[in-house]
């Protein structure tokens, strides 16, 4: 019966990405790396992020101090996989499933962040 459930529940509507759906992250890993390996971690944040149908990306608007005004173009899109990245010149957001991962590159450093992500 528990297996009957789970399934129904991953095959279920509710369980898709599709554009207009707001996700809340709560970040697990925040740090930036510089070209000499040097390492500096910040505290970890909350952000939000809302899949724009009319812009064909990924706005986070004014979630949190590093997001804050950002948009990503929307590359790759599976619905029912939960699988999506977004990407601009420096920047790359990966979202599995409630997994997300974004990284970027912006002259000697990088910043990586990883987060776990609810949809609203």
């Amino acid at each position: 019966m528990k297996r009957l459930l789970l399934a129904l529940l991953l095959i279920s509507p509710v369980s898709f990405a599709d554009w207009g759906d707001t996700y809340f992250c709560t970040m697990t890993h925040y740090s930036y790396v510089t070209n000499e390996g040097n390492q500096t971690h910040w505290p970890l944040e909350n952000f939000k992020f809302h899949m724009d149908s009319d812009k064909k990306a990924l706005v986070f608007g004014d979630s949190g101090r590093y997001f804050a005004e950002l948009e990503l173009p929307v590359e790759l899109f599976y619905p029912k996989q939960v699988r999506l990245d977004a990407k601009n010149d420096g920047s790359h957001f990966k979202l599995r499933g409630s997994k997300a991962i974004y990284t970027a590159m912006y002259g000697p450093q990088a910043t990586i962040i990883a987060a776990d992500c609810d949809k609203f």
